[in-house]
């Protein structure tokens, strides 16, 4: 296919194969033939040379970003002005080059600098080609192949005695066809595609292709019932642009079979609304696609013509999916929950034994505790939880130990554990806080606690990260306590038991099918998302 941006396109342009051939031909033929000045030959084997080898060097690295075909020109620049201004330079250049058996003989002149703004050209004047169609580059290749062989012939003819040159055989093997017009349209190569877009429009066309980002953890039964409105924007890698001929075929996604479980992309173009194509591995199968036709196939998408300008994708209706998200609720039980109301501490976390000497609430609602672990060592810990769950005071003797999540329970938490020590050191039942945030709930002495999804609520996306989400609850009970059915967003809530008072705060709490790790906070791996602080202290019942 014919890369929006692609160097290569500009090995056609009429500059750079003119430019090509004055660089063969000056330095071959016309320096010591005192047919021009030197100083004159020089130059024009530097500004030629400029010319020439900034886009061959992107296209041999394959350039497709704007970012590096800039890289390619200073590195081509910082060679040259080192070649000229350094003798050991020059020279390390000539070796270096001699090793891959072209020995290069370097005269250094300064004011050959003089020429570098010729970069300046080859860095805008390539861009229009580098742009085009491989079938609307075709013809100008031709015209200019044979202007330079026409001007390699010419001047020669020129020099005394010269050897018989035979006819070059320019189209010999070629296998290109003859388009509608006249001109001679480059073959382009199959492809191995599950999903493809296919031209069905009668000319060409600018698509851009955005793959779902790598990073992206995706459940795909979830998704699939209604990607478009499910996968947000932000969720997809920059776009690819593709130039599609009449008739010809790009892969949506290129991948191999098996490497991922679904796949998805964002398609748009100019006179095409933004469409999400979401398929499963294997359906439709991967086969190969030739260049051109192939329409029938399982996996084509086709871009038709719409009246004059307009453009459609047409298809599997199981795999094309018009962007149309649907904002989530920002009141009730279904809202998004705001990463600003998850619990925080700071790190690193004071472990062991310590006295709290002093508890001081800051303006962002957290708690600022003064730890003394020694005579000589305290330090400041910071911990943001609701005020009325923090059942210590100054002057009490603590212990900060890592808890454990409820057993059996999937998902992985951080579970941090307060609890109360007496005059010898030895942790005591009561007072004691629990506080865990992760994918899994806290084990809590005397408290039973269970996870369920609000099936009431949609599966909805939040715009901000694009975390595709539903709201879960928190059912705490205990022996010696009443059920209660805890909610995000809501105050704490307190039972009583025998001997003991437990508060319980549900922070947040989602099970979650698409996240963006980039952008979105709590577990990196999808499943619940849980954050939950459990206070008990002694009571008089």
């Amino acid at each position: 296919m014919a890369y929006s941006f692609n160097p290569a396109r500009g090995l056609l342009h009429p500059a750079w194969l003119t430019s090509l051939a004055v660089l063969a031909l000056n330095d071959h033929v016309l320096k010591g033939a005192d047919i021009l000045p030197s100083a004159v030959t020089g130059k024009l084997s530097d500004v030629a040379g400029l010319l020439v080898a900034p886009l061959l060097l992107a296209a041999l690295l394959g350039v497709r970003r704007w970012r590096p075909w800039v890289a390619c020109h200073l590195a081509i620049g910082l060679v040259f002005a080192a070649i000229q201004l350094s003798a050991e330079a020059a020279a390390g250049w000539s070796t270096a080059m001699s090793w891959i058996g072209f020995p290069w003989v370097i005269t250094r002149d300064v004011t050959d600098l003089l020429t570098l703004p010729v970069l300046g050209l080859s860095l805008w004047g390539y861009l229009p080609a580098m742009q085009r169609s491989t079938a609307a580059n075709a013809r100008r290749a031709g015209e200019c192949g044979a202007a330079a062989v026409g001007l390699a012939c010419s001047v020669a003819t020129s020099s005394p005695d010269p050897e018989p040159e035979p006819e070059p055989d320019c189209c010999a093997g070629s296998t290109g066809v003859d388009d509608s017009d006249g001109d001679w349209e480059e073959p382009l190569p199959p492809i191995r595609a599950d999903v493809f877009l296919h031209n069905a429009a009668a000319r060409d066309i600018v698509v851009r292709i955005r793959e779902l980002r790598t990073d992206v953890a995706l459940d795909c039964d979830a998704v699939a019932e209604s990607p478009g409105s499910l996968l947000r924007s932000s969720l997809f890698a920059p776009a690819s642009s593709w130039t599609l001929p009449a008739n010809s075929n790009v892969a949506v996604v290129d991948h191999a079979p098996g490497a991922a479980a679904c796949y998805a992309a964002w398609v748009e173009a100019d006179a095409i609304e933004p469409t999400v194509l979401m398929w499963f591995d294997g359906d439709p199968a991967s086969t190969q696609v030739d260049a051109h036709g192939g329409q029938h196939l399982p996996g084509a998408i086709l871009v038709e013509a719409v009246g004059t300008d307009g453009l459609a994708l047409n298809g599997r209706a199981d795999l094309i999916h018009v962007h149309d998200p649907i904002d989530p609720e920002t009141e009730g039980q279904c809202a998004t929950q705001p990463d600003a109301d998850r619990i925080g501490w700071s790190t690193p976390v004071p472990w062991g034994a310590a006295r709290i000497t002093d508890v001081t609430v800051g303006l962002d609602g957290c708690l600022g505790i003064d730890l003394a672990q020694s005579e000589t060592q305290s330090q400041s810990w910071y911990l943001c939880v609701p005020t009325s769950s923090f059942p210590f005071e100054a002057g009490d003797d603590i212990e900060l130990r890592l808890g454990q999540p409820v057993d059996g329970q999937p998902g992985v938490a951080d579970v941090i554990e307060m609890v109360a020590l007496d005059e010898l050191g030895q942790a005591q039942a009561l007072p004691m806080l629990t506080v865990s945030a992760g994918g899994a709930l806290p084990s809590v002495p005397g408290v039973e606690l269970a996870a369920l999804p609000l099936y009431s609520c949609d599966v909805l996306s939040e715009p901000a990260c694009g975390t595709v989400e539903r709201p879960m609850t928190v059912v705490a009970s205990g022996e010696d306590l009443d059920a209660a059915e805890l909610l995000t967003g809501e105050a704490p809530t307190r039972r009583t038991g025998f001997g003991r008072t437990v508060e319980m705060t549900l922070l947040h709490a989602q099970e979650r099918f698409v996240i963006d790790p980039a952008c979105a906070l709590g577990p990196a791996s999808r499943g619940a998302d849980l954050e939950f602080v459990v206070a008990q202290w002694p009571s008089l019942n």
